[in-house]
């Protein structure tokens, strides 16, 4: 029995959870990918785990080593990391990150992505869809002619059931005759 017992106590320590770290699922832009001049406003980073955005950290560098962060890390949906940043010239950048949760370590990363010219100047761009209204039509008026009658005669049947409840006369009681 005793040296049951003691191998229970042995075997103790392995069987507690160790605290996991969380683990980086996606990014965006994407680690190694390329992205044109002016289509990035902020860095974004998606865990396995719920964050806490008061242990975490992003950061965006240049090549140049200049940080492009613009305003506070935000966690969204309690999983995702969203880092604003500023507009991101031609060249590469580096994101830093530590996601904490927490409860265990923090887990730590870094990725790379190129910002490439836009060529959106070069193309010409069609003028966003307006939409016109041209007052409309007798079709429009038919509807509305339509929706004001419904409930003007939803009015009138009330009002006529409520005159007929008052003009009938009470039921006859056979003890009394027919006379008032």
């Amino acid at each position: 029995m005793l040296l049951i017992g003691s191998g229970l106590l042995a075997a103790a320590p392995a069987a507690t959870p160790a605290w996991a770290s969380t683990t980086l699922l996606q990014s965006w832009p994407q680690a190694d990918s390329t992205v044109t001049e002016g289509s990035i406003d902020k860095v974004g980073l998606s865990f396995t785990e719920n964050i806490d955005a008061n242990l975490s950290s992003v950061v965006v560098r240049g090549s140049d080593g200049s940080t492009y962060n613009d305003g506070h890390l935000q966690v969204l949906l309690y999983t995702n990391l969203e880092q604003q940043v500023r507009p991101l010239p031609v060249g590469e950048y580096q994101v830093t990150w530590v996601a904490a949760t927490g409860t265990g370590d923090p887990a730590r990363g870094e990725f790379r992505f190129t910002v490439t010219p836009s060529t959106a100047a070069a193309t010409p761009v069609a003028a966003p869809y307006q939409p016109t209204y041209d007052g409309g039509g007798p079709g429009e008026w038919l509807c509305l002619g339509i929706v004001a009658l419904i409930p003007l005669t939803l009015f009138m049947v009330m009002l006529r059931r409520r005159h007929r409840r008052e003009m009938d006369l009470p039921p006859a009681r056979p003890d009394r005759g027919t006379e008032w």
